[in-house]
């Protein structure tokens, strides 16, 4: 009996289900319900599910429950904007969180499974750390009177290059002369 909704194909096998079927594990249900309270956008939620796979054992898959518990404390750090690493709180804004688990994801010596969150938190309050000091750098340009862009830099003190040894090139000689020349509409001083 068809319930009229359409059917999802498994990108593996390409069999064909209801969405009833999906829905119908209580566990099933509540990861499909942290993927839509995730602050993030399609991309980071597809990253979350990325992530909750890297924790599934070599020879067997993770429980439904599993990945929704994976899932919610992720979730909650993203919602609250930050999280603590090191007896240190850290901001971590959502969008954040793409960047850090695609970083985990490319590196070579990943090993798997993952026993916990501590490789995410890591990476997460790496990214927030060099952004301080990046925003901290930039503070301390701005207090020294230097902009980016059209502002004052600060002068370094004048100093004369160092004497240099004069060389025989005549060539080079008449070529810099030459050169002189045209730039002052070759007029003879």
């Amino acid at each position: 009996m068809s319930s009229g909704l359409p059917l999802i194909a498994c990108p593996v096998c390409l069999a064909e289900y209801g969405l009833e079927v999906a829905l119908g594990q209580d566990d099933a249900r509540g990861v499909i319900r942290e993927i839509a309270r995730c602050p993030g956008d399609a991309a980071t939620r597809k990253a979350l599910l990325r992530y909750a796979a890297l924790h599934a054992p070599a020879k067997s898959r993770l429980r439904w429950s599993r990945v929704e518990a994976i899932m919610a404390e992720i979730n909650g750090w993203m919602e609250a904007g930050r999280i603590e690493r090191g007896g240190r709180l850290w901001a971590a804004p959502a969008a954040l969180y793409l960047a850090a688990i695609e970083a985990i994801e490319a590196m070579p010596a990943l090993r798997r499974p993952l026993k916990g969150h501590g490789l995410l938190l890591e990476v997460l309050s790496g990214q927030v750390g060099r952004a301080d000091a990046q925003a901290e750098r930039a503070q301390e340009t701005r207090a020294r009177g230097t902009t980016p862009v059209g502002g004052s830099a600060a002068h370094k003190p004048f100093a004369a290059e160092p004497a240099r040894k004069p060389t025989r090139n005549p060539e080079a000689a008449i070529a810099a002369l030459a050169k002189a020349k045209s730039i002052v509409g070759g007029r003879n001083g």
